[in-house]
């Protein structure tokens, strides 16, 4: 089924589809930073349930990135890469209006700009999902293999290639 749609209508399917890869990379990052975590526990000997703490979907992606950054566990172009994604779409959800108002039905150029940023966002937060879940999944070896591996998520400079190939 085909229909004429607005130029609104499709800033705002741009903007949800931003919102919801957004949340999934997000997720992703949680995840991922919690098994960096868990993975440096078991290899310092500290005790460790390796469980996701579930309080830590309540912290800012940014804190846990520059966490990561405090204690040298991720590269500083990705780093940089994930701080630019997480700033474009705190632009996008909670600035853009602020900053520069919300568009008029028929000005086709805010639109278009607000349409871009969220594509970029989608497009952005797609590719790193993507890059760590494979990242995990390819290097599905022993189990204290992987843990070393784990570890070290975030500063596998064959990820960060590949991530820039991709986008």
């Amino acid at each position: 089924m085909t229909r004429n749609r607005s130029p609104k209508s499709l800033m705002y399917e741009a903007i949800g589809q931003a919102v919801i890869f957004a949340q999934t990379f997000e997720v992703l990052i949680v995840v991922c930073t919690e098994m960096v975590r868990l993975s440096k526990e078991f290899l310092e000997g500290r005790p460790t349930d390796f469980m996701v703490n579930p309080a830590r979907f309540k912290v800012a992606t940014k804190r846990l990135i520059n966490e990561l950054a405090k204690d040298n566990d991720i590269t500083p172009d990705l780093e940089s890469r994930i701080s630019d994604l997480i700033d474009k779409r705190h632009t996008l959800i909670h600035r853009w209006s602020i900053e520069n108002g919300w568009p008029a039905d028929n000005d086709l150029d805010e639109i278009q700009r607000i349409i871009d940023l969220a594509k970029e966002i989608t497009r952005e937060s797609a590719a790193i999902s993507q890059i760590l879940t494979k990242y995990i999944l390819r290097n599905n070896a022993e189990q204290s293999d992987m843990r070393i591996k784990l570890a070290s998520i975030f500063k596998e400079a064959d990820i960060f290639d590949e991530l820039n190939s991709i986008s």
